[in-house]
């Protein structure tokens, strides 16, 4: 309000001296509720209009007495309606904490949080009329009024749902946050929308409160319009140090009726091959899903030659808004040539892990962290001995908007790792570090960070340490670009050495945000080119780099 007031002091004189009057007036108002809603109720602000000497402009002055901050001593609650159930009186009986502050900000803070109250605990319809400030001048000190109507208390009754097609009803019911004959929160309402939302079957989730009948029993009112339940999607890929890639999966996300989702996909790149089919189903119980899935793949890099085969079964669950955890069993059969080990292995991994995920986006996140740690161990044979290691993941991700239509952003990335309890050569290839390339350092050749063998091969690590850093903007709503820094090593060592052989690079980028997610174009050179690196690199995906 302080930097409205001040706008058009320095325009040109308006063509009366009654109409610049009237903006003083206007100003000082604003003047007056702006220190007001910092707390100094007894402000005084003063116009004057004086007509600049020889000359036909006016100019406005302002003088202004803040006399003393005022001081809340209490606060009321004054219901603008009559119900049969008991109501908190007090902010404390709302465990609502104060501070003695005026300030507007704060009041307003009370006033939501006296209807977030009111909301969980049985009155879906109350509503605030505003407050008001009783001030004693003298004292310098005020209490505030809150006007708040909560309408009849209501507990939950029947969900009434609409709109199924293909799913069970009683799958639905089985998702509630909660029971019958619980006091209606408005917060468990909205969980249960983004319940429903995660399992990607409908389009359309409405959910509201029905009428209280006369024991307050309240129905809920559940509309969806069902989303058709199979996808077919296809991405491509092209690196300057790989090659073109694509992939192609196939989705059905309700076979039965109960959120069971099939899924195939098949990847082909000159590096890569490989196919894979996966089944899980809710698992209501821990708030998340179970499932298996058996994978067939086939590299041939300039690491190393493998082919392999996995069967695993997982489970993920649902922590809270923003937390998730998974716990995996995994049998791998593999058979591989590298230039330090090779031949088969046959091991059994039991990935454990947490992630906390508040990005805003899958493929383009502008705002919100992402952070992963797992640990997983491994034990069996490779090449004929016996073999037990551990290994252990961090990752992150964090990105910074500079305004609030997020045009512009500051986006960090980092991942350690390392392994530990087995020599590097009894480590089968597919479970070493590399790094470089467009999942990486962008700057690099695939997989060519790292310790190399007398013909320039990857021999892979076991540790790793990598990260950078990218800025975004979007010129337009379509157009836009960024520019990065990166860095990595990969070391024999259990632990990264970050000061041993860390590969430095950097680039440019050009985005186009299609209607299916941003489409990438980077280019990026080495600033520690080794004789095995190319002067650059490109590379052309769909999404972000990370």
């Amino acid at each position: 309000a302080l930097a409205r007031a001040r706008q058009g002091t320095g325009a040109a004189a308006p063509e009366t001296l009654g109409t610049l009057r009237r903006r003083a007036r206007s100003q000082a108002e604003l003047l007056t509720r702006a220190l007001q809603s910092e707390g100094f109720y007894a402000a005084r602000v003063t116009p004057e209009v004086t007509p600049a000497e020889g000359s036909a402009r006016a100019g406005i002055t302002h003088r202004v007495e803040t006399g003393r901050r005022f001081t809340i001593t209490g606060h009321t609650i004054r219901y603008a309606d009559t119900v049969a159930t008991a109501r908190p009186e007090t902010l404390a009986a709302a465990d609502i904490e104060t501070s003695g502050s005026a300030e507007g900000t704060e009041l307003r803070r009370i006033e939501r949080a006296l209807l977030r109250h009111l909301h969980a605990t049985g009155f879906p319809a109350a509503a605030s009329s505003g407050f008001r400030v009783e001030a004693d001048f003298e004292a310098a000190t005020a209490r505030v009024v809150y006007t708040v109507e909560s309408g009849p208390r209501a507990i939950y009754g029947d969900l009434v749902i609409e709109g199924l097609e293909r799913t069970e009803r009683r799958f639905i019911r089985q998702l509630r946050t909660w029971e019958t004959g619980e006091p209606v929160d408005l917060e468990a309402l909205d969980a249960f929308r983004e319940t429903l939302a995660e399992t990607e079957l409908f389009s359309v989730i409405t959910i509201e409160p029905g009428t209280p009948d006369a024991r307050g029993r309240t129905p809920i009112r559940l509309t969806v319009a069902e989303r058709p339940p199979r996808t077919v999607s296809l991405g491509a890929s092209y690196s300057t140090n790989v090659g073109p890639g694509v992939e192609a999966s196939w989705t059905h996300r309700n076979v039965f009726g109960a959120a069971e989702r099939l899924e195939a996909e098949l990847k082909l790149a000159q590096v890569l091959q490989g196919a894979g089919i996966g089944f899980s189903r809710p698992w209501n119980r821990i708030n998340g899903r179970q499932g298996a899935r058996l994978t067939l793949e086939r590299e041939d890099s300039e690491a190393f030659m493998s082919q392999r085969i996995t069967a695993a079964i997982d489970a993920t669950s649902r922590l809270s808004k923003w937390w998730r955890a998974r716990a995996a069993v995994e049998l791998e059969a593999s058979d591989s040539d590298d230039p330090v080990g090779g031949g088969s292995a046959y091991l059994l991994a039991v990935p454990l892990g947490l992630t906390y995920d508040s990005a805003d986006s899958v493929l383009d996140p502008r705002k919100g962290l992402r952070a992963t740690l797992e640990l997983t161990p491994h034990g069996g044979t490779s090449d004929g001995e016996a073999v037990s290691f551990l290994k252990a993941d961090a990752r992150a991700a964090y990105y910074i908007p500079f305004s609030e239509e997020k045009r512009t952003v500051l986006a960090f990335w980092a991942h350690l790792g390392s392994i530990a309890g087995a020599e590097l050569a009894l480590i089968p290839s597919v479970r070493r570090y590399y790094a470089g390339g467009g999942g990486s350092v962008r700057a690099y050749g695939y997989q060519l960070i790292g310790p190399l063998a007398a013909n320039d091969d990857p021999t892979g690590g076991r540790s790793v340490a990598e990260g950078g850093t990218e800025l975004r903007h979007m010129f337009t709503q379509t157009i836009g670009a960024a520019l990065f820094v990166e860095a990595g090593t990969v070391t024999e060592a259990e632990y990264p050495d970050f000061g041993e052989d860390l590969l430095i690079g950097g680039g440019i980028g050009a985005r186009y945000l299609s209607p299916v997610g941003p489409i990438r174009l980077d280019l990026a050179v080495p600033f520690d080119k080794r004789d095995v690196d190319d002067g650059f690199q490109i590379h052309i995906s769909l999404g972000q780099a990370f």
